[in-house]
């Protein structure tokens, strides 16, 4: 398959691939020829990189065979989260994590690992470092980096070296991050932020009148 040589700032994320995902979903995750209809749209629009986890079902593998499929694997960037939890001084359990979604993907080295929990961030000193800094040695991984739910996280995560990508929620409604001065901070760090929650899971393009009732909270915020 052709790509464009443009390289546009948009990441397709694929947690709907694998289990019902998203506030306006009606339709559960795509079957096979579905999806890879989007993961082909997507590409053919220039996005090259894809975001993923192994706690979004069996999103790893139903991309996997997708790009294989399209004969792109060598031509994509592939981001997942992995492990939650292990102990300070296992090694062992966070390679087991990385080989995991290597195999899932069918891939031999990811362009970025995340870990899913912030945290894990009070691990790092405890032994996460080190583990992190084998990881990034060997080549498995080129990039290393965590996803974020606060401000002051995503700081923290920011001031430690190994940490070169963070994936934070922010949209036209939550601007806390704008606010603390995190894109400010990554950008004179020369690191990379990815944003989640765009859409707040298709939530800011739903007409108000469409909501259902345990949503009618965001009613004001959408009007």
């Amino acid at each position: 398959m052709y790509i464009p040589k443009n390289i546009i700032r948009l990441v397709l994320g694929t947690a709907q691939l694998g289990m019902d995902y998203g506030i306006a979903n009606r339709t559960g995750a795509p079957d096979p020829e579905t999806a890879k209809q989007i993961i082909k749209e997507a590409i053919e629009a220039g996005i090259r990189e894809f975001d993923t986890a192994q706690a979004y079902g069996c999103s790893e593998k139903v991309l996997g065979r997708v790009i294989a499929a399209l004969g792109v694997m060598d031509q994509v960037k592939i981001i997942t989260k992995g492990i939650t939890d292990f102990s300070d001084s296992s090694s062992m359990a966070l390679q087991v994590s990385v080989e995991r979604s290597l195999n899932n993907l069918g891939i031999d080295r990811l362009y970025g690992y995340m870990l899913h929990k912030e945290r894990l961030l009070e691990q790092w000193h405890g032994g996460l470092g080190v583990c992190i800094g084998e990881l990034l040695s060997n080549g498995t991984v080129e990039r290393f980096g965590i996803s974020v739910y606060s401000p002051e996280k995503a700081l923290e995560a920011l001031a430690i070296d190994e940490i070169t990508i963070i994936q934070i929620p922010s949209n036209v409604i939550d601007r806390r991050f704008e606010d603390a001065g995190v894109f400010q901070e990554a950008n004179r760090r020369r690191k990379r932020i990815y944003v989640r929650s765009v859409f707040l899971q298709g939530l800011l393009l739903i007409s108000p009148e469409d909501l259902s009732s345990r949503m009618a909270f965001a009613v004001p915020a959408l009007e």
